[in-house]
């Protein structure tokens, strides 16, 4: 099938690295000034499976690449094309392949740092505990995944940022172990696995502590960072 527009339709995540199971979904971006049809995507999927489709125009795709977006730093490392057409074959490509290092991370900290003082504030309501924990689980790996690229080694899988950070962070062994636990819920929460054990509220503040050791030991590496953004001839070990 010819896509109208000038389209490009990238395959990322777990089915791009080829360590998709069956809680999987296919992640796929389109990049286009002009809404596409699903039914144009998934004619160029070679296997079926629940689809998560992000779509942006060019214009934000150029916004995104001059502070080096860590989702276009993803594309770069394990991105596929699967259609591009005409005017833009090779446009998305050309873009990644020029991002600089990324400039927000004091920003992604804030957001982390705010985040937890909500769900602190949170657990004294049990009935929220699900939710709770599930955004605990998104915060813990979403700061792993910022953690892993400024120190050099980007990864994006669905636990390997975690494991890979705690033991460069010099952080107990047994949070690796015990973090899918608590990602089922992040799992629930998007309806791609069944409902986990009872919640406690012991968990939850267990996973708060956690989380803000590990973002104030991220806020040193941030700072160690943004001193090497400001002074590029500047060598980090």
């Amino acid at each position: 099938m010819t896509l109208k527009n000038e389209c490009a339709i990238w395959l990322y995540g777990s089915h791009a690295r080829g360590d998709a199971d069956l809680l999987s979904d296919i992640d796929v971006l389109v990049v286009s000034d002009n809404f596409v049809e699903v039914d144009s995507i998934t004619s160029v999927l070679p296997f079926p499976s629940p689809l998560s489709i992000t779509q942006y125009s060019w214009q934000e795709m150029q916004r995104m690449a001059q502070y080096g977006s860590l989702f276009l730093q993803h594309l770069h490392l394990e991105g596929q094309a699967l259609r591009e057409e005409g005017p833009v074959r090779g446009r998305l490509g050309r873009l990644l392949s020029r991002l600089p290092r990324y400039s927000l991370a004091s920003r992604d900290l804030t957001g982390f740092y705010t985040v937890l003082r909500d769900v602190r504030r949170s657990l004294n309501s049990p009935s929220h505990l699900v939710f709770e924990l599930a955004t605990l689980a998104t915060v813990f790996r979403h700061a792993c995944i910022l953690g892993c690229a400024i120190c050099g080694s980007p990864c994006f899988s669905r636990f390997d940022p975690v494991s890979r950070l705690i033991e460069y962070m010099g952080l107990t062994s047994s949070w690796s172990k015990e973090f899918p636990a608590l990602y089922e819920y992040r799992l629930y929460a998007d309806r791609r696995f069944r409902r986990p054990p009872n919640p406690n509220a012991g968990t939850a503040h267990v996973w708060c502590d956690r989380t803000e050791i590990l973002l104030d030991k991220l806020e040193v590496r941030i700072n160690d960072f943004n001193s090497s953004l400001s002074c590029p001839n500047t060598i980090h070990s």
